[in-house]
């Protein structure tokens, strides 16, 4: 009996809890979600539930459509990508824009909302219910911070703010994607560039110690990294001014000039080597250059300034330092100068401490190993590295071994011959003369 009277009890616990649960915190829920969506502009809570949008005005129909995580034109039918940076711009001012107030002493015509004369219409097609909201914007207000706007079929104008408007009232041209090469730079393992007909390639190294670039073909000169990804920032924001002609035929690639190609830059991407390019065609009459990709017969304008982005040399793309390493990787150096003791500094704790000789006194070893790591080479002296009795270098004056943290050694010799200094390097493949100013600052350091 006791046993039955407990199961009744729990039965009518269980629904009371119930009741309580929807009556009390998922309907609770519900209304204060639809509270929330109701100051908004858009009842949207959310970018992913837009899968659709439309953009009427009174000149062009817009519609752009969300296929595959990639937004694309629709309306009008030219098969473009959406500018991902203005759509993820105007779906963020979608779901966040409030409404400020509504306005009660105004009516549709002096709004700019008189029907059929709305200043745009924008329609979203949603996932969720309800499948689709309609909103008409109007007039700024007075004070030009907010437009006039309704819902649908409702009879409330209200107010929204402007940059809401101004990001939807775009023309076809503002939202369509004009980048025309598309790339993350740091997959990039290969650029050719050509300027007025003379094409240069080069080749990110593999070796995961080795950060530079090269010279297909030439190991001995190395280039700098943050030069080559400055280059590739440039390209990659390179964007089309007009769009001017779709599958161009070939007689008009040959009158745009395309038949005779002087300056175009490639860049291949990956393990796989996906490569991609832009060819420049003849100048055009407004101080715009011609230009297509490599594997498609559309043709753009773009301003002629993007030409000047190719150098004509690379002399400063060379990576002259004599270390691939920064005094920040240094654990350890060891000095050895002509008929002085040898000096060993070391990493320890945090802090760098003068390990041998041990009865010696040396102040600012920070510096010491920032002035010895950082070192450019002037020029190339001789590219027979054998020739070392030439510049004194059998019998340096100066060895610096450093160690790195990813336990990396290299070994700088320096001579002087004449009033000249020398230098060689374990990973380098040339004798280099450097900086008589390096040497003398380096010296004065160790006295």
């Amino acid at each position: 009996m006791k046993s039955k009277y407990l199961i009744i009890t729990g039965a009518i616990f269980l629904v009371i809890a119930l009741y309580y649960y929807i009556g009390e915190v998922k309907v609770g829920k519900i209304i204060s979600e639809r509270k929330e969506l109701g100051k908004k502009v858009f009842p949207v809570s959310k970018k992913d539930d837009i899968k659709q949008i439309s953009i009427v005005r009174s000149t062009e129909t817009i519609i752009i459509e969300k296929v595959e995580n990639e937004w694309r034109i629709k309306e009008p039918p030219i098969n473009a990508k959406v500018d991902k940076y203005w759509i993820e711009g105007v779906l963020s001012s979608i779901v966040g824009a409030e409404v400020d107030r509504k306005v009660e002493d105004m009516d549709r015509a002096e709004c700019g909302l008189e029907p059929g004369k709305e200043r745009l219409k924008v329609r979203l097609t949603l996932t969720k219910k309800p499948t689709e909201c309609v909103v008409y914007f109007g007039d700024e207000n007075p004070l030009d911070t907010h437009v006039y706007f309704m819902r649908g079929s409702g009879k409330d104008i209200m107010l929204a703010p402007k940059y809401l408007f101004a990001d939807l009232n775009k023309a076809v041209f503002d939202i369509r994607d004009k980048s025309i090469i598309d790339f993350d730079y740091f997959d990039v393992v290969k650029l050719s560039i050509m300027k007025d007909g003379k094409e240069t390639t080069f080749e990110k190294s593999q070796a995961p110690d080795d950060k530079n670039w090269y010279i297909v073909g030439n190991r001995n000169i190395r280039y700098k990294r943050d030069k080559i990804e400055d280059f590739l920032i440039k390209i990659k924001n390179w964007r089309v001014a007009e769009f001017v002609e779709e599958k161009a035929t070939a007689g008009n690639l040959h009158k745009f000039g395309f038949n005779n190609v002087k300056n175009k830059v490639c860049v291949w991407t990956g393990k796989n080597m996906a490569s991609m390019g832009v060819l420049f065609g003849r100048e055009s009459d407004n101080n715009r250059v011609f230009a297509k990709r490599d594997t498609l017969d559309d043709v753009y304008l773009l301003s002629k300034d993007v030409l000047k982005d190719l150098p004509d040399r690379f002399d400063d793309w060379v990576n002259k330092r004599m270390l691939d390493f920064y005094s920040y990787d240094i654990k350890k150096l060891e000095i050895l100068q002509k008929d002085k003791p040898k000096l060993v500094i070391e990493e320890k704790d945090g802090k760098k401490v003068l390990v041998e000789p041990k009865d010696k006194k040396l102040d600012n070893l920070d510096t010491i190993i920032y002035r010895a790591s950082e070192v450019e080479y002037e020029n190339i002296a001789d590219e027979n590295k054998n020739n070392i009795e030439e510049y004194n270098l059998s019998s340096p004056m100066l060895t610096l071994t450093f160690y790195t943290k990813n336990n990396i050694t290299e070994t700088l010799k320096v001579s002087k011959v004449a009033d000249k200094y020398f230098c060689i390097a374990q990973r380098l493949p040339f004798i280099y003369q450097v900086p008589k100013s390096w040497v003398e600052q380096l010296e004065s350091l160790l006295k």
